[in-house]
């Protein structure tokens, strides 16, 4: 193993190299079969791993003297100019072969329509085809239209998929919980129930998941605390029977979405959608009625704003959406005085989750969506805007 001192060295020489290349991070630690954590802890001066230098050869994806340079040795790394790195384009074409040669039989993958997840449904698509079943759960918890947006989607990319309809054993789950952890470990769990069941009738012995970056490293584990659990990383069971399959696993969103563009996934450019859907949307218990509500106040957002998107007064946000407050207040109905609920509008800018600005949404924009949540969902008689960065808040408010 080479010194710490030679340690040192490299990981200078990899920020170098990833600085002039425009690698991020995850990217270079996929293409050099190391995890991300790893790759960060050589450019802090640890010890490198004995077999570095083979991994990057293997890899193909740096020339020869690259190998060199990572290696520790005394190359001067500003004869490094002719270096060519794998594109976006060759992740899904590199974890294609990885995933068929992992996979031994078929799988099952959970699809919710969002960008993660779509974009690991279609290269475990095309590494196993009919051996992947691609499955897609109306939880009743989803967005307005889901359901049919996701059916479309799968049937355009070629994906062998299913829809189950379990919304009834979602809220049952769900009666009487509000603590926002115990609701992503029941729908977690009731996850992998419903995967495991359709995983026997198919067949199927591995769980493919669209696992990013943030994801683990929010959900803690190791030295990292918690911030929250995600459903596809803490929620899993601990005698869960499938084996997991993750080919997103080092990426952030931005590069999952240049992973999305290369494979021509139409989702590539959706905004952000939590696993537990709007479960952590309706703060306190989740009842069909909140959801509901919950379910139209976030259509009204996502109307307004990218319909302003199109006119040209703003940019639409990275993510924007509406969340029912477990508090009613008072109101003025003609003449009468009641009590109604309390809708948080939120609109977040970011590249990749991890950190994010409260968007500068112009005050009459916000005034139409007040108008119209106001007037079009019974029983709401407030709208608040959420003016709070990441961090110190999450995006999501639970």
């Amino acid at each position: 193993m080479l010194d710490d001192l030679a340690g040192k060295r490299t990981g200078e020489r990899i920020q170098v190299l990833r600085e002039r290349k425009g690698l991020s991070r995850p990217v270079l630690a996929g293409l050099v079969g190391m995890s991300a954590s790893w790759l960060k802890g050589i450019e802090r001066g640890r010890r490198l791993p004995p077999r570095l230098p083979l991994l990057v050869k293997l890899a193909g994806a740096l020339a020869v003297s690259d190998v060199a340079v990572l290696a520790g040795t005394d190359m001067d790394i500003g004869d490094v100019t002719s270096v060519t790195v794998a594109s976006f384009a060759r992740i899904p074409h590199g974890a294609v072969p990885a995933i068929r040669d992992a996979v031994q039989g078929k799988a099952i993958i959970a699809v919710s329509g969002g960008v993660d997840s779509t974009t690991a449904a279609v290269i475990a698509s095309r590494a196993l085809q009919d051996r992947l079943l691609a499955v897609y759960v109306d939880t009743g918890l989803m967005r307005k239209g889901e359901t049919e947006d996701v059916e479309k989607t799968l049937r355009e990319l070629g994906v062998n998929h299913k829809v189950l309809h379990a919304a009834d054993e979602y809220f049952a789950a769900l009666q009487g919980i509000t603590d926002p952890e115990k609701k992503r470990h029941i729908i977690g769990n009731k996850f992998i129930e419903l995967f495991e069941r359709e995983a026997q009738a198919f067949g199927a012995e591995y769980l493919v998941q669209g696992t990013i970056a943030p994801d683990w490293i929010e959900s803690g584990g190791q030295l990292r605390d918690r911030i929250k659990s995600h459903h596809n990383v803490a929620g899993l069971p601990e005698n869960m029977k499938l084996k997991l399959v993750e080919p997103l696993r080092d990426l952030y969103k931005d590069e999952v979405r240049k992973v999305a563009r290369e494979l021509g996934v139409r989702v590539a450019e959706r905004q952000p959608f939590p696993g537990p859907a709007l479960a952590i949307r309706v703060i306190g218990e989740v009842t069909p009625e909140r959801v509901e509500l919950a379910r139209e106040a976030s259509a009204i957002v996502e109307e307004e704003l990218e319909a302003a998107a199109k006119k040209g007064i703003i940019s639409v946000p990275w993510q924007y959406f509406a969340a029912l407050l477990p508090v009613q207040t008072v109101g003025v109905h003609g003449d009468l005085r009641v009590y109604g609920h309390t809708v948080a509008v939120r609109a977040v800018e970011s590249v990749d989750g991890m950190s994010g600005t409260y968007s500068k949404v112009p005050h009459e924009i916000l005034d139409r969506i007040s108008i119209r949540i106001t007037n079009e969902l019974k029983g709401v008689n407030r709208v608040v805007y959420d003016i709070t960065n990441k961090p110190p808040a999450t995006i999501e408010w639970e």
